[in-house]
């Protein structure tokens, strides 16, 4: 691909997931390239729980200039078997970006983002034991509370490349790329085929940092606004805070499901590294 012209698919650049994996940074980073254009809401949702509106629809909600790439950046598309069959079969031709970090802190990091929401009454252990009943409940239910699920990232991923070109998939080491924004933003946009991108201004991530908000009713309120008002409301109301440290036998039994899947992921990495080294030297 190239900033010549666009797929012929609907979209010409996804980032799919992980959820709580700076995929929002990332998204804001590429829409600032001339050549890229961010959805305006960043998660449209389109493969997942719009797709009955069909493909015109999706690209009036990408909008952008004729020269423009497409990006759409919604997580929870790699949580989704349904949405990633689509993807292979709607857009072959897209970019995919995979945001990863830690599946244990995404996994917390995950769950207090729902408090934070007013969505979660229960404690961290409690959604955890109850995380196997909400996965077999509908879709939304299972896309807000699949704490530990989400972090099995080799199985997704392995189905990812099942069903598109795994020359087009680009795996991003979210806390490498946090630590030289600069650098990995210019590595990833040479891998998307785009120019070298203007300079940045880095983000700041915090430990154990996320947004609350001072009233929910207000959030609720704010959230059927116009979109302008709607950030203007969102900025009045949100506060940065942090939440507490996740115990370690917690962790620890966390990281024990994930060990194979971890193997998993270290061998579908070596996999797409070769085939990256392949194509540079082609």
């Amino acid at each position: 691909m190239s900033t010549s012209g666009r797929t012929d698919g609907p979209v010409d650049i996804l980032i799919v997931g992980a959820m709580r994996s700076g995929t929002t940074t990332i998204a804001r980073h590429l829409g600032a390239h001339p050549d890229v254009h961010c959805a305006a809401a960043k998660e449209v949702h389109y493969f997942d729980r719009h797709y009955d509106a069909g493909p015109q629809w999706y690209r009036e909600q990408l909008g952008g200039r004729r020269h423009q790439l497409r990006l759409d950046a919604t997580p929870n598309y790699m949580h989704d078997p349904q949405a990633i069959a689509r993807i292979g079969r709607d857009a072959p031709d897209a970019h995919i970006i995979v945001s990863l970090r830690d599946p244990v802190k995404r996994a917390y990091s995950h769950y207090w983002h729902n408090v934070a929401r007013g969505k979660e009454p229960l404690s961290f252990a409690a959604a955890l034991a109850a995380e196997p009943e909400r996965l077999a409940a509908d879709r939304l239910t299972r896309a807000w509370f699949s704490y530990r699920d989400r972090g099995f990232y080799g199985r997704q991923i392995a189905a990812l490349l099942d069903e598109v070109d795994p020359r087009l998939v680009h795996l991003v080491d979210f806390d490498r790329y946090a630590q030289d924004q600069g650098r990995s933003l210019l590595d990833l946009c040479a891998r998307l085929g785009l120019a070298p991108p203007t300079a940045i201004e880095p983000e700041r991530p915090r430990a154990n940092g996320y947004q609350g908000f001072r009233s929910l009713r207000l959030r609720r309120f704010g959230a059927q606004l116009p979109a302008p008002l709607r950030r203007a409301v969102g900025r009045i109301n949100r506060v940065e805070t942090s939440y507490p440290p996740l115990p370690t036998a917690t962790a620890e039994a966390l990281r024990a499901e994930y060990a194979e899947d971890q193997e998993l992921l270290a061998r579908l990495r070596r996999q797409l590294a070769g085939q990256e080294e392949l194509r540079n030297a082609a």
